[in-house]
C-alpha cells in the first residue's frame, strides 16, 4: 500500500558565502591570540581582562547607593556648607526631573490608545466625503454620486470627440 508524499514546494533556500568583510567597509584586525597571552594560564588571562574591563570595582550606582544618607552639619558660612548646599540643590533636582519625566511617561501609559475618541465618518459615501474636505462649492457631476444621474451638457465641457469639424478660418 502505498502512502501519500506531501512535498511542499518552497523557492529552493539562497546559499552563497557572507560577504567579505571589506565589501562592506569594515576591517578588521588579525584575530590572533598575542603570543604574551598564549603564555598566561587560563585564571591569569582571565584575571587580565577582569582588571581591563574593571569587572570587579563597583559602578558609579553601587558606590552612590552605598554612600551615608545622613548629612553632618558644617559650620554656618564656612565653605563646607556651601559645598553641601550646592550638593543637596542638585540632588534635589535631579530628583524633581526624574520624578516629572516619571510622571509623564505614567501619564502617557494611563491615557492609552486615543483611537476610540476619533469620530468615525457621517457616510460612506465617498464622493460626500470628498466634497465635503474640499469645501461647499464643488458641484457633483458624478455619474455615480447621489447628484441625480447622469450630467447634464451644461456641466461637461465638451472634449476633443465631441468637437465638431470648424473649417480653419482664412486670415
Amino acid at each position: 500500500m502505498q502512502t501519500n508524499i506531501h512535498i511542499t514546494e518552497y523557492a529552493p533556500p539562497v546559499l552563497r558565502a557572507a560577504s567579505p568583510a571589506s565589501s562592506v567597509g569594515t576591517v578588521y584586525g588579525e584575530d590572533q591570540t598575542s603570543i604574551a597571552d598564549l603564555e598566561l594560564s587560563d585564571a591569569a588571562l582571565a584575571r587580565k581582562y577582569e582588571d581591563l574591563l574593571e569587572l570587579h570595582k563597583p559602578r558609579k550606582e553601587e558606590e552612590e547607593a552605598n554612600q551615608c544618607p545622613l548629612l553632618e552639619r558644617p559650620e554656618p558660612g564656612s565653605q563646607q556648607e556651601k559645598e553641601l548646599h550646592d550638593k543637596v540643590i542638585a540632588n534635589l533636582r535631579l530628583q524633581v526631573r526624574e520624578v516629572e519625566e516619571n510622571d509623564i511617561f505614567e501619564q502617557t501609559l494611563l491615557r492609552g490608545s486615543q483611537v476610540a475618541r476619533v469620530q468615525p465618518p457621517s457616510t460612506d459615501d465617498i464622493d460626500k466625503l470628498m466634497r465635503s474636505m474640499m469645501g461647499t462649492n464643488v458641484q457633483s457631476t458624478s455619474k455615480f454620486g447621489h447628484g441625480g444621474g447622469n450630467p447634464t451638457a451644461a456641466s461637461l465641457s465638451p472634449g476633443p470627440w465631441l468637437k465638431r469639424d470648424v473649417p480653419p478660418s482664412t486670415p
